[in-house]
This record gives structure tokens, C-alpha cells and sequence, in this order.
């Protein structure tokens, strides 16, 4: 008895999770078509709220910086959930400043490629839906940033494609294993 109710427990948090993560990737997804569109020299990200700063370029440059700099000592602490929550919110306080040049640009595809990193490391120890719902997050933000490569250093492009191929393939690894379960699964009713 006890048993059963403990996998029912587990089957509601994997659920909930699995629904979080579900609606956080049609959010990211919304947004990267809202990017994609955008073909013009002046990207617009969509906005989480209707709100925007107007604050000067260097002060936002500033800002964003200070906050990926906190990111990236926490990712080399090797804390990669409060890493993406910095990275998020510097993408967060670009997507509402209504000034946007090509610094900003080059700056957020460096945070886009870092988030991305996160992402890569937290599926790790993920069961496998979820871990495919966070990769396919950090593809889409290699996507994002791939279209600021002109303005990038190579070194960043080149991580950049490595990150999201590095996700391509574990979702395809992820995909296999499916697979391989579903043929299992076959294999076990006939005998």
C-alpha cells in the first residue's frame, strides 16, 4: 500500500515538473518566433511585462555586465540553477530597455551562449522528458544568439556552435534510448 502511494506522489511532482517545464518552453518558443521574425538590424525581444526602461545605453551596459559577471562566478562555483536565474534576468533587463545597439547585441549572445551552458550542465541529472525540454531551451538560445555571430568574437561563435550541437546530440541520445525502451518493452511481452 504504502509503496503504491509513494509512486502515485512521485507520478503528481514528475507531472508538475513536467508541466513547468512544458510551459516555461512555450514561453522561450514564443519568444524565439518573436526574435526569428525579427530580420531587421534592430531586434526586439518580446517582453515578460509591458513595462520598459528607458535608461541610459552605458547604464544599462553596466548593469547587464555586473549581473553576468555573477552569473558566471556562480556557474565557475559550479551553482548552474542561480547562474541561469542571472543570466535570465540580464536577458530580462535587456528585453525591456527600449535602447538597443549593437553592444547590447554582442553582449546578449555572450549571456544567451552562457545560459545555454546552464542548461547543458542542469539536464544532466535529469530524468529524460525533462532533460529534453531544458536542451531544447539551450538550442534555442544558440539559435538567438547565432544571429549576432557577425558581431561576435569567434571564440564566442565557436562555443556557441559547440554548445548547441553538444544539445542536439543529447537529444538525439535521449531519442534513442525511447526507442530502445519502447523494444524493450516489445521484447518483454513476447516472451
Amino acid at each position: 500500500m504504502r509503496t503504491n502511494e509513494y509512486k502515485l506522489k512521485q507520478g503528481r511532482e514528475y507531472r508538475a515538473m513536467y508541466d513547468i517545464m512544458e510551459s516555461m518552453k512555450e514561453d522561450m518558443n514564443r519568444g524565439m518566433k518573436q526574435i526569428m521574425r525579427n530580420d531587421g538590424a534592430e531586434v526586439r525581444l518580446p517582453t515578460q511585462t509591458n513595462e520598459c526602461i528607458d535608461i541610459p545605453i552605458e547604464e544599462l551596459l553596466l548593469d547587464v555586465e555586473g549581473i553576468k559577471a555573477e552569473g558566471n562566478a556562480l556557474f565557475i562555483q559550479e551553482r548552474f540553477h542561480p547562474a541561469q536565474r542571472c543570466y535570465s534576468e540580464a536577458i530580462d533587463k535587456i528585453q525591456r530597455s527600449m535602447n538597443f545597439d549593437q553592444r547590447v547585441k554582442k553582449l546578449l549572445g555572450t549571456i544567451l551562449s552562457n545560459r545555454a551552458a546552464c542548461f547543458l550542465k542542469t539536464s544532466e541529472n535529469m530524468s529524460p522528458d525533462t532533460a529534453k525540454a531544458v536542451l531544447m531551451k539551450a538550442v534555442d538560445d544558440c539559435t538567438v544568439a547565432m544571429k549576432f555571430s557577425s558581431i561576435l568574437p569567434s571564440r564566442v561563435v565557436m562555443k556557441i556552435e559547440r554548445r548547441k550541437n553538444d544539445a542536439m546530440k543529447r537529444i538525439g541520445g535521449i531519442k534513442s534510448q525511447d526507442s530502445a525502451w519502447g523494444d524493450l518493452s516489445s521484447f518483454n511481452s513476447t516472451t
